[in-house]
């Protein structure tokens, strides 16, 4: 590391120690809140860029939460963390799994992982597949996105709301209890 924090190529580019790998593309769970996915996306708008940075749950594939800003930045993943951990119940202590992205090697995101009481799990680097639910969701949603007429590439770019979205019936509530990625090999 250089005294700034920054990686070296010694180090693989890698900012901080890597957690375990503990979800190992098991995207299921028997209960609400035992296991979540994270990542960030771009999404294009008429007027510039998007990201969005959900929290999702294995255990029926709704967003916990989630932020949107035009900056992928420690603000955006933190706050969406944030804001997720205030929905958990005393005593549920979800694994939270994310690729290995800076975001969730940051100081402020370990430091809330930490206040939190939550369980970090990241895949192997480069390998997408081991994030392959959070890439899924993402997928369906550019897809719908597209489809939609008035939002995509010519909507304006705008700051989203907060409350927990199904993306695959629109609804705000949660509580399905379907299988909605399963394993992926």
């Amino acid at each position: 590391m250089f005294p700034g924090g920054g990686a070296t190529a010694r180090d693989g580019g890698e900012v901080t120690p890597a957690p375990d790998n503990l979800v190992n593309r098991d995207f299921t769970a028997e209960r609400p809140n035992e296991k979540w996915l994270t990542d960030i996306t771009e999404i294009k708008a008429g007027d510039g860029k998007v990201y969005l940075s959900p929290m999702i749950d294995c255990y029926d594939g709704m967003v916990v939460a989630h932020t949107a800003g035009t900056s992928p930045n420690a603000e955006l993943a933190n706050t969406m963390l944030d804001r997720a951990a205030a929905t958990l119940r005393p005593g549920e202590r979800p694994v939270v799994h994310s690729d290995r992205g800076c975001h969730y090697r940051w100081p402020g995101w370990l430091e809330r992982m930490g206040r939190y009481g939550l369980v970090r799990s990241t895949g192997a680097k480069g390998c997408s597949p081991d994030n392959a639910a959070a890439e899924g969701f993402f997928g369906r949603m550019k897809a719908r996105v597209r489809a939609s007429p008035g939002i995509g590439r010519n909507a304006p770019a705008r700051r989203s709301s907060t409350s927990p979205v199904n993306t695959s019936t629109g609804t705000t509530m949660r509580g399905s209890n379907s299988r909605w990625a399963g394993k992926v090999r």
